[in-house]
């Protein structure tokens, strides 16, 4: 889901992925693999469009 929100939707950071999902709302441990997750899918993405 954070992958797809990344490449659909636009979204780039976490404050982002906390404006359409519950993310973090909790104990927060799952923020640390969602910056990761998204940095992997921003990068994707620049490159996808830079080919």
């Amino acid at each position: 889901m954070i992958k797809k929100l990344a490449y659909d939707q636009g979204v780039t950071d976490i404050r982002g992925i906390r404006k359409m999902t519950p993310l973090g709302s909790q104990c927060g441990k799952c923020i640390r693999p969602t910056k990761e997750l998204l940095q992997e899918a921003t990068a994707n993405s620049l490159y996808k469009q830079a080919c």
